[in-house]
């Protein structure tokens, strides 16, 4: 059996002596083979490193978020490693409606709002929030309003409410049962109501809405008297 193998042994020499090129060439790609294996097994090492828990300062925020002071973990995934984005995790807080800060950032859910001022971020409700600049609900930028004068007012629940600025009003309901017959147009998120009247519009009883020139139920100017 030993000599078996020496021959083997002594002929696989011969072909690699015989067949330099393509035994250099095997030998380059198990030396790139390992090294992209090494700097995997790295990075691995490197972030569990990072990602060790200090158990003196480790808090749970909600079911979704906790931290300690080095990071902040989202579902058990710490968030700079996504976003690739250092967290102050001194300054860090939950705003709610899955909405959270530091002294840099602010965060839906995972996802860092690219173009929000954390200094003038507010949480409204039903998901929508603000800040100096721009109005959101959840990770949407709803364009075209001003943010200082934009305020919601629905009956308790998002799908049956309205939104105003200075500008304009929206009702905040699907956009597929309007026809343009009503007085608005349809955006990606809501629907404005170019015939309402901001400065006078006001909510009423059973989902009735009014301004100086209409009523309102659903979105819709309504053809009756309401007190």
């Amino acid at each position: 059996m030993e000599f078996v193998v020496l021959i083997i042994f002594i002929l696989l020499i011969i072909w690699a002596i015989r067949y330099w090129y393509i035994t250099l060439a095997l030998a380059l790609i198990g030396l790139v083979i390992y090294w992209i294996d090494e700097e995997k097994q790295e990075e691995k090492r490197r972030q569990a490193e990072e990602e060790k828990v200090d158990p003196a300062t480790f808090q749970i925020l909600n079911a979704d978020y906790t931290k300690d002071k080095n990071n902040v973990w989202f579902n058990g995934v710490m968030l700079s490693r996504d976003t690739q984005v250092q967290i102050d995790t001194s300054t860090f807080q939950l705003l709610g409606c899955n909405y959270a800060k530091d002294k840099n950032n602010v965060w839906l859910k995972d996802v860092i709002l690219s173009k929000a001022d954390p200094i003038t971020f507010q949480i409204l409700k039903h998901s929508f929030a603000k800040d100096k600049n721009k109005v959101w609900q959840f990770d949407r930028i709803i364009h075209g309003v001003d943010s200082a004068t934009f305020q919601l007012l629905d009956y308790g629940h998002p799908s049956d409410g309205y939104a105003k600025d200075k500008n304009n009003v929206w009702h905040t309901f699907s956009t597929t049962d309007y026809d343009i017959d009503s007085g608005g147009y349809p955006t990606k998120e809501h629907f404005v109501l170019i015939k309402a009247d901001p400065a006078t519009f006001q909510l009423l009883e059973d989902k009735y809405a009014k301004d100086k020139n209409n009523v309102w139920r659903y979105g819709k100017i309504i053809n009756r008297d309401v007190a």
